[in-house]
């Protein structure tokens, strides 16, 4: 019998490979925009710089929170931390100057100068973090409706509204999906089920149809070849891109769809750029590589052996899990296009950095699960 304190190198190799992917991609597809850029005083190398830092960035902070044992992070200074932050963070987006749509139409950045971030990426970390927090202890209350219904509901409510008033349905459809498996992996009973997927279904279809921009969106989504001039532009583009890459991809560097066809198709739709590039082999080589990370995400919060490091795994496994699908499931129109990141690959600061830390805090759980005697 042996015990080991090394982490999930599954998890991690896994990782590294999509961020290395991730470096290739961003330049790929960001070149002609990056050239573009003030009359190409950047060379074409503006975004990969920037995406370069961003992954410095995250390297230095994971390091950090590997070495931070996970269950220091279950106290109720932190949990109340994260929750009065993340208030916060709405207050200064919606009522004070730091808050910027960019010229997207919608508020959803902080705007600090030279650096921008939107508040609902690290709003999803305080959501996970407190309901494992609560979770974890949910055994050792009275099992009566208030502790297993109604303060588990609050919570997910509670951070999914904090999030959709943001404008940003596609996280806080991720955050409620990520919360909601925690909830049943924690304990939920069952009879809620039933009534959880209706209140969602009619939450998403009055989300849709309430909102003019959403609600073209979805008509987009349904024919996106008869609205192609219109809002079923991009995702009949990332069709054709795909379309184009066949089996085996163009190579790399020699997409046309990101040459402008694609907006901004460096951050929501870089899968796009993948398929055409790398082909059908390369997109598999990406679902399997995300598998990896997920089963064996789910599988450290099996061998866990307290609670919170349960829970706390299976959140963040959730996250990577709905966050990916809803991205790849966008790119190839079988859902309305959500404008979410694919994690670890996407140009976008705050979330690869946010997703590096969580796997990071990951392989410490994964690390202590490794610890026990095999």
């Amino acid at each position: 019998m042996k015990k080991s304190n090394a982490p999930d190198y599954h998890i991690l190799i896994s990782v590294v490979c999509l961020i290395i992917l991730g470096i290739i991609l961003v330049y790929t597809s960001s070149y002609p925009y990056s050239y573009k850029l003030e009359g190409g005083k950047y060379g074409g190398v503006y975004f990969l710089t920037r995406h370069l830092v961003f992954v410095l960035a995250g390297a230095i902070l994971s390091l950090i929170a590997y070495r931070i044992d996970y269950k220091k992070y279950d106290t109720r200074f932190f949990v109340s931390f994260m929750i009065i932050s993340s208030i916060v963070l709405v207050l200064l987006l919606k009522f004070t100057p730091l808050g910027t749509d960019f010229g997207k139409g919608s508020r959803r950045w902080i705007n600090l100068g030279g650096f921008s971030f939107m508040p609902s990426d690290i709003i999803k970390v305080a959501a996970v973090f407190c309901m494992a927090s609560y979770m974890s202890k949910i055994n050792l209350r009275r099992r009566n409706l208030q502790n297993i219904v109604v303060v588990p509901v609050a919570i997910i409510l509670f951070f999914t509204l904090l999030i959709y008033i943001q404008k940003d349905l596609g996280t806080a459809v991720t955050v409620a999906g990520a919360l909601s498996i925690m909830y049943f992996i924690g304990g939920a009973p069952l009879g809620i089920i039933p009534p959880a997927l209706g209140l969602a279904g009619i939450g998403i279809y009055l989300a849709i149809y309430r909102n003019e921009f959403r609600r073209n969106r979805f008509f987009a989504y349904l024919d996106p070849i008869k609205n192609i001039k219109d809002t079923g532009w991009q995702p009949a583009q990332s069709l054709f891109a795909y379309a184009n890459g066949g089996l085996s991809g163009v190579g790399i560097g020699h997409s046309t769809q990101k040459f402008f066809y694609i907006p901004e198709v460096y951050n929501d739709y870089i899968l796009a750029v993948c398929g055409e590039e790398l082909g059908f082999l390369g997109m598999i080589c990406i679902v399997a590589l995300f598998s990896v990370i997920i089963i064996k995400g789910y599988l450290t919060a099996a061998r866990t052996k307290d609670r919170y490091g349960l829970m706390l795994a299976s959140g963040i496994s959730s996250l990577i899990a709905i966050q990916f699908w809803i991205n790849a499931a966008v790119s190839v129109n079988l859902v309305p296009s959500k404008g979410i990141t694919l994690p670890f690959i996407s140009y976008g600061g705050t979330s690869l950095i946010i997703y590096m830390v969580l796997t990071a805090v990951l392989l410490n759980i994964s690390k202590n699960a490794n610890s026990e005697v095999k």
